[in-house]
């Protein structure tokens, strides 16, 4: 990303300059309806807010990142590492908004479209392919390559480790020696392999806006930001209310996610009766989390249960 940045600033196009709605930091978005606001993903308060909780799902209840600080020698180490974490993150995403301010004006504004390309997801790909040279080029993708596949081998090891021993073995496995335990975690790694290219696909179609596909981090996020707010609202429950067990939270975890559904621009909305009410992305683990416990309490009420 550096070495692209160097090329970048050394063959930018003299005379072009930025048009003012991309240098625009901040975006109150106060001048909007109500309905308007919250399906905007990008003003101050979507912003602070849903990043708030997004950040507090995404590193207190996602065993992904969860696993890696429980690694740390002690307390005072998962501290930092958490902290840092929320620094580097920062630092990349500003790098990587550096980095399309840069194409923009090295393509002099230029449409992806004008470029003969389907999406702007393209265009950082295009200018390694033809601008850097063929060594580094290659690095770079051999790079992207390896990210996705960290990350995608940690998503799958967390998720087969929690469905192993937290759902197969104390129910289905409990005599089970090591490598029958190991061959059924390779199975479960095989079918959370399936659900995911599976949801993947499917969220992707449910964010088709106007035969137009969203930029990939937000298709990204918003998968998370979904899958997060059923998440943070089970870890909510068993905390900080004593009455609801888990068959509450399992109730309004689902209730939850269903609801989320019918918020999400997408073809769902469209066979609603009326105009529907859609939710920008950032705020859909703010409003999941919600839902769940709100209907998880309810249904700890009505079913009279009690925890313990």
């Amino acid at each position: 990303a550096f070495i692209a940045v160097g090329v970048l600033l050394g063959n930018l196009p003299a005379g072009f300059e930025l048009p003012s709605e991309k240098l625009q930091l901040i975006n109150l978005g106060f001048d909007m309806s109500f309905k308007e606001f919250i399906a905007q993903p990008y003003t101050l308060i979507t912003a602070i807010v849903g990043g708030a909780v997004f950040s507090l799902a995404s590193h207190g209840t996602d065993q992904l990142l969860v696993q890696r600080v429980l690694a740390t020698r002690d307390l005072k180490s998962g501290q930092k590492a958490m902290i840092w974490s929320g620094v580097l993150a920062a630092l990349q995403f500003a790098l990587f908004m550096g980095i399309g301010l840069l194409l923009f004006m090295f393509y002099e504004g230029m449409s992806a479209t004008d470029m003969g390309l389907a999406t702007t997801d393209e265009v950082f790909a295009k200018f390694i392919v033809e601008q850097l040279p063929v060594g580094i080029s290659g690095l770079i993708v051999a790079a992207l390559f390896a990210a996705a596949m960290s990350s995608l081998s940690s998503s799958l090891n967390s998720l087969a480790s929690s469905t192993t021993f937290d759902l197969y073995k104390p129910y289905f496995g409990k005599d089970n020696n090591e490598a029958e335990d190991l061959s059924i975690s390779r199975k479960i790694t095989m079918g959370w392999g399936v659900i995911l290219t599976a949801s993947a696909i499917f969220f992707a179609v449910l964010q088709l806006q106007g035969g137009e596909r969203p930029a990939i981090v937000e298709l990204g996020l918003g998968i998370a930001s979904y899958t997060y707010g059923g998440l943070l609202g089970a870890f909510l429950l068993g905390m900080f209310f004593p009455k609801p067990d888990k068959t509450d939270a399992m109730i309004g975890f689902f209730f939850g996610l269903i609801s989320l559904l019918f918020m999400v621009q997408g073809p769902i909305q469209n066979i609603l009766p009326g105009d529907g009410l859609a939710i920008a992305w950032p705020l859909y683990t703010l409003v999941g989390s919600t839902i769940v416990v709100i209907v998880g309490s309810l249904s700890a009420r009505i079913r009279g249960s009690k925890n313990g």
